[in-house]
């Protein structure tokens, strides 16, 4: 492997070499080649020089990983999996781009979210035209039911580009002209948006767009059957970690409201979603897991969800928030017969679901409709006291806590990591419980 800092001093030449190098192995042969080649190709086409410098050889390479993928084209199954793995690392990097421009114009969450939402487009999708995004999603999807060891790759790949994905709001069109004609200016708005990035976004075609939207609906189902699988134990516990880290992505979507807003199939998708969540952060129902990290990872994807709109409807943000209050309430750590990493997990998933609890806390002041604003104030108002003293004393214990060597020998590691994995949050818990106590201001002057 060349390593990033080394690549930039290699001359143009070497450097086309060893890309024509790598795509040419992904057809040789020997499966070993095959599979060194993509992990050539899954560490080189991380590099911004090679993204920026090289456009036509991430494409071409791109399209051959994905075809090993699709329909088990590649019999050899260490070749597909490196290839799934190329895939995903492929994914990363550009999705790490793109939060930074999202993320440019302040650090508060609603800074995030104030530009365009269309403005930054994923690179991926100014590198690929729609049809290989398409063709790229449903060979994940593939790889998904695949050998198990396919599955926290292209989990975590699905979620990247469920992150992606441009919505749009949908229209109801009773006839069938209305509906072609809405196809028509829907396909029109989206290359108007991207013409920016992308002439081939441009040219996207009505099939195309139509196809994309049902791809998305094929992900939340696909990630949402890996959350149930993995609680009842019938899927692997890292492709469960994988997926509800995908479904944290899937809601940072800037584009996702759209959909929630005109769409009634895309407000169901995430509403189940959203329920299988809950579910498996509070640890009732069929879902219920004794695995710590599933529910780390489970009450992490719902600290993600950066606004109310995304949730898609109020009920869903007030169930999701009636649990966590719960989930804090209710948790009790279990010291005794348990592993050293045990203990250690319970810290983190004890801090996890603060976490959540105090970010939605946060979205609650931003509910504009007056009935939002009653549903939010008739859950909070008459909790607002405790979860205010709840808050407070967290915030104390975080303020003192200097080191992992600083924590209370009645509580042993797990307060540790709980001080470990919160305190670079406490600006969220101060915000929380500001929150809180507007709350209970209000609910003591009888005011919505």
């Amino acid at each position: 492997q060349i390593p990033s800092k080394a690549w930039p001093h290699l001359s143009r030449p070497k450097q086309q070499r060893f890309l024509d190098m790598g795509v040419v192995g992904l057809s040789s042969l020997l499966p070993p080649v095959r599979a060194a080649a993509c992990r050539f190709l899954g560490v080189v086409l991380t590099y911004q020089q090679v993204i920026h410098s090289y456009p036509d050889v991430f494409k071409t390479a791109t399209q051959l990983l994905t075809n090993k993928l699709r329909n088990k084209t590649e019999s050899i199954l260490s070749v597909r999996i490196r290839a799934c793995w190329a895939l995903a690392n492929i994914s990363d990097p550009y999705l790490s781009l793109t939060k930074s421009k999202e993320q440019g114009g302040g650090n508060t969450q609603h800074s995030r979210h104030r530009h365009s939402r269309h403005r930054h487009l994923h690179p991926l999708m100014g590198l690929l035209p729609f049809s290989s995004i398409i063709q790229l999603s449903k060979a994940l999807l593939q790889a998904s039911d695949d050998n198990a060891k396919l599955h926290p790759n292209s989990i975590r790949a699905l979620g990247n580009l469920a992150r992606i994905i441009i919505h749009t709001k949908q229209q109801k069109s009773n006839t069938k002209h209305q509906r072609d004609e809405q196809r028509q200016t829907d396909v029109k708005k989206t290359a108007v948006e991207s013409s920016s990035t992308s002439p081939q976004i441009r040219s996207t075609t009505q099939q195309n767009s139509s196809q994309l939207l049902q791809v998305w609906f094929q992900v939340c189902k696909c990630l949402e059957s890996r959350l149930v699988a993995g609680a009842s134990g019938k899927a692997p516990a890292k492709a469960t970690w994988n997926a509800s880290y995908a479904i944290g992505n899937l809601f940072q979507n800037p584009t996702l409201p759209e959909s929630l807003t005109s769409d009634p199939r895309a407000t169901r998708a995430i509403k189940s979603i959203v329920d299988r969540l809950v579910l498996l952060v509070i640890g009732e129902g069929l879902e219920a897991t004794a695995n710590f990290k599933i529910r780390i990872h489970a009450a992490g994807a719902l600290a993600k969800v950066p606004t109310l709109d995304h949730f898609g409807t109020i009920d869903a943000f007030a169930h999701s928030l009636e649990s966590l209050m719960k989930a804090v309430k209710d948790f009790k750590p279990n010291i005794k017969g348990c592993s050293f990493l045990e203990i250690q997990y319970q810290g983190q998933l004890r801090a996890k679901l603060y976490i959540g609890l105090c970010h939605l806390l946060t979205l609650c002041s931003t509910a504009k409709q007056p009935g939002h604003k009653t549903t939010i104030f008739q859950i909070v108002a008459p909790r607002a006291t405790d979860l205010a003293e709840s808050i407070s004393s967290e915030i104390v214990e975080l303020d003192k806590a200097q080191g992992p060597e600083d924590w209370d020998p009645n509580s042993g590691q797990m307060l540790a990591e709980f001080r470990l994995s919160a305190k670079n949050e406490l600006p969220l818990f101060r915000r929380a419980l500001e929150c809180v106590r507007s709350y209970a201001k209000k609910s003591q002057g009888g005011a919505v």
